[in-house]
């Protein structure tokens, strides 16, 4: 199954259980799954870009979703040389926008993540919490538009990365995977 998150695999496996205990056989279940299954689009799909990956969760950002979606990232780690965030303001942030992305930049702290790219109001305060908790072996990259960013990917060497991109509808980071995959 084409699936690049924890949850989607939860998800599967759930429906696989579900399925076996209405009395259907695994083959029934895999042709089930093999004909009739696909991914909402720009909500984990996996784009391959010459001798890249592109990692599009660009449909919508909420801190639920671009935590599954980096874990989705990290997976491609044995598989590139190195690992890109492009990420946009989130979605519903709370009350407070900057600490809720300041908290993304802690845990992404954490994760082998090379290069981060951000675009948005709140977005650039992912990369201040990553580098209070002293995260200096990463790139950072804070940008005001679009082309800004297709500019920044343009100067990182992209050739056997893999790419994730992410943010809040309004940012339209779709556009962004559309034309860097043209």
């Amino acid at each position: 199954m084409p699936i690049y998150s924890s949850s989607s695999v939860y998800n599967a496996l759930t429906a696989i259980a579900v399925t076996r205990l209405m009395g259907l056989s695994f083959e029934q279940i895999q042709r089930g799954l093999n004909e009739h299954f696909t991914l909402y689009e720009r909500k984990g799909n996996l784009l391959r870009l010459s001798n890249s990956f592109v990692l599009d969760y660009s449909y919508d950002a909420t801190f639920n979703s671009v935590t599954k979606a980096c874990e989705s990232l990290v997976q491609f780690k044995p598989f590139s040389k190195k690992l890109i965030l492009v990420i946009g303001d989130m979605s519903n942030p709370g009350p407070r926008p900057e600490e809720a992305h300041l908290k993304l930049g802690y845990y992404f702290a954490a994760l082998p993540i090379d290069s981060v790219i951000t675009l948005g109001e709140n977005a650039g305060n992912i990369i201040t919490g990553m580098q209070r908790l002293n995260k200096q072996s990463c790139d950072y990259c804070s940008c005001s538009n679009q082309r800004e960013i297709l500019d920044a990917l343009t100067r990182e060497k992209i050739d056997g990365a893999t790419i994730l991109f992410t943010g809040k509808k309004e940012l339209e980071m779709n556009r962004l995977v559309e034309e860097l995959c043209a």
